[in-house]
């Protein structure tokens, strides 16, 4: 096998090859990416009006904006990991991809990345409809990792160019205006990524909301701690009650509830090009109409797809890559499920379609839980009682008493329902934070999580919209844990780190046994 570490070869962008050991942390995490190029005509059509926008914009162009940059963010917050300092090393905000790409490139690849150079193509460029202006034959992976390539450009405007500090909130003026500028620009995506560009800060702000919209920053009491909040922040931004003309509580009532919902929709919408195919295929295998069937077989195949085999010898990824990619590796797992009918029985004697059945009415019945539309993990309860943004304390406190006494009720008989509350000292935030940050495992799209800066200051958010995100999204989480899980659940880390290696087996164990697909 071809090795990039036993056979180095010369780097394109630059003159000498790089040699960072980056064993243990070999695998790059593809985004669902929403390109915002895929929205010219309907963000286009509000012609800079944002009060237009706001009022009758589609929700999904908001949620597609906070993804456009979901990557690049979590980079700077994962300095610390293992993963993180491999993107460290590689200079990842300097907006130099190059060796990431490198490794990842097959012999292949790199001769066509050789050509295109000479020849002055762009690999990120795309048009105006979204689609990459050029037909080089390499990878969807290198593909995202370019994309990823220009994006970082931006971020680095923000941070660097910008004087900001990401430990701060990034402005919702700022998100918003990312995403349209990038939609707006068309053929000439340079005006948006090309560095330096003295104008990019007030250009970008410029395309976002402005007017009576703009939202004073140093009452803006929100942090960013997953880019789903860039799409909290938006909603915070847009519906604050210090506006004089608000808009109908229905209105932001829609967007949280279509965001929670857009982790899933991502996955389906055909403008979406990374892992398309792959649903299309597996949406063919005959689930239709066993809804929650279906999705416990999708989350299971995601959560494999998504924890790849990944060679342990230290050596480049070279011509194997796509052996083991997330992509392919989920094509093949849908390739199995081919033909796949409800109500047959699965191989091998495995349980047939009516195993959620079966499994629901156990839940119901160790846990005491009502069958009814109302029912779910989590209940609001007494909660409405306590102001959740003025008195986050005492809301939290109670939160997580129901919370663990819900969760303490379903670990018994299963114990990935939900991960434990107690994963830190402070009951409040921190605890709060902690317990539904346990609950996310790898290859799962966090839903909106919202929480107050620690200045003192309650956050402008409304306190229907924090309630209603959080106690969804917690619910979401364990239900998720649940039916993805087998086993006692905590934050496995990055999928390239041991723990999250080691997550593949018990998933790759209920694939077998509840559907008779063998990985």
């Amino acid at each position: 096998m071809w090795s990039w570490k036993k056979n180095p070869r010369p780097d394109p962008f630059e003159p000498q090859p790089r040699r960072e050991d980056t064993h243990g942390a070999r695998y790059w995490p593809d985004t669902l990416f929403v390109d915002m190029s895929a929205y010219p005509e309907e963000v286009q059509a509000f012609d800079g009006s944002a009060r237009d926008l706001v009022e009758t914009g589609d929700l999904g162009i908001f949620v597609a904006i906070a993804a456009r940059m979901h990557e690049q963010t979590h980079w700077v917050q994962t300095i610390g990991s293992t993963f993180g300092r491999f993107l460290a090393r590689n200079r990842v905000l300097t907006g130099d991809l190059a060796s990431a790409i490198l490794t990842t490139a097959t012999p292949r690849e790199l001769d066509l990345l050789r050509a295109a150079r000479r020849s002055g193509v762009a690999p990120a460029e795309r048009s105006r409809q979204g689609q990459l202006k050029h037909s080089l034959g390499y990878s969807t992976t290198l593909q995202s990792l370019f994309d990823h390539w220009w994006a970082s450009v931006a971020l680095e405007h923000f941070l660097v160019d910008g004087g900001q500090d990401l430990l701060g909130p990034i402005p919702p003026a700022f998100l918003v205006g990312l995403g349209l500028r990038y939609a707006a620009c068309g053929d000439d995506l340079a005006s948006v990524f090309n560095a330096p560009d003295d104008g990019f800060m007030p250009a970008t702000r410029a395309m976002g909301p402005t007017g009576e919209l703009i939202l004073d920053r140093s009452r803006d009491g929100l942090t960013v701690r997953h880019i789903e909040e860039g799409a909290a922040m938006v909603v915070q931004h847009l519906f604050t009650a210090r506006q004089k003309n608000r808009l109908p509580q229905a209105r932001y009532t829609a967007f949280a509830s279509q965001a929670l919902a857009w982790t899933l929709t991502r996955f389906l919408d055909q403008r979406h090009s990374l892992y398309t195919e792959a649903v299309t295929q597996f949406l063919r295998a005959g689930v239709q109409g066993d809804d929650q069937r279906a999705l416990e077989l999708f989350l299971l195949v995601c959560d494999l797809a998504l924890n790849p085999a990944i060679p342990d010898d230290g050596g480049g990824l070279g011509a194997d890559w796509d052996d083991f990619h997330p992509v392919r590796r989920f094509q093949r797992l849908v390739a199995v499920l081919d033909g796949y009918m409800p109500g047959q029985a699965a191989a091998d004697g495995a349980p047939s379609a009516d195993w959620w059945t079966t499994e629901r009415a156990r839940l119901i019945a160790m846990t005491g839980m009502s069958d009814g539309a109302g029912s779910g993990v989590f209940s609001q309860g007494g909660t409405e009682a306590f102001n959740p943004l003025g008195e986050p304390g005492r809301f939290q406190r109670r939160f997580l008493g129901e919370a663990a006494a819900r969760l303490d009720a379903l670990r018994r008989v299963y114990p990935a329902a939900g991960a434990s509350p107690l994963h830190a000292a402070d009951p409040d935030e921190v605890g709060f934070m902690a317990m539904l940050d346990a609950g996310e495992g790898p290859g799962y799209d966090p839903p909106l999580l919202i929480k107050t800066g620690g200045s003192g200051e309650p956050s402008s958010i409304s306190e229907a919209l924090f309630a209603r995100a959080t106690l969804a999204g917690a619910s979401r989480r364990a239900l998720h844990s649940w039916i993805a899980r087998p086993g006692p659940l905590v934050f496995l880390g990055l999928p390239s780190d041991e723990p999250g290696q080691r997550a593949r087996d018990p998933a790759t164990q209920r694939l077998a046994e509840a559907f008779g697909v063998e990985v």
